[in-house]
């Protein structure tokens, strides 16, 4: 299977950890070849294989991804499965199969949940 993204180096750090720009190399959901994503900082961040995707500025470190999306977020030391976050900060944490909006969540486990003024 050939790969969705690849890292485009960038001058954005994280205590010091050096972060990365994603790039789509196909078409796939809403995401067209070529379109830039957010910030990661290592490519076992976001799976290769599903539509997860992390928009715009969004930071992802030390987290994994699978068949989320991500916006206008922050996430550290986390998990996020099967998810939509957006203007959130999540920070060792893990998140599954919800939705989260403008939540701050640190050491959460969030479980089939809607989470934030909007929802």
């Amino acid at each position: 299977m050939t790969d969705k993204y690849k890292l485009i180096p960038s001058d954005h750090t994280y205590l010091s950890i050096k972060l990365y720009r994603i790039e789509a190399l196909k078409n796939f959901d809403d995401i067209k070849c070529g379109d830039l994503g957010g910030f990661v900082n290592s490519d076992s961040i976001l799976d290769q294989n599903d539509d997860s995707w992390i928009y715009g500025d969004s930071t992802v470190v030390q987290t994994y991804v699978s068949g989320s999306k991500i916006r206008s977020s922050f996430i550290s030391n986390s998990s996020c499965l099967n998810s939509q976050i957006s203007n959130s900060t999540i920070d060792n944490s893990t998140i599954k199969n919800s939705i989260v909006n403008s939540v701050n969540a640190l050491f959460s486990i969030v479980t089939c949940s809607n989470l934030g003024p909007e929802v």
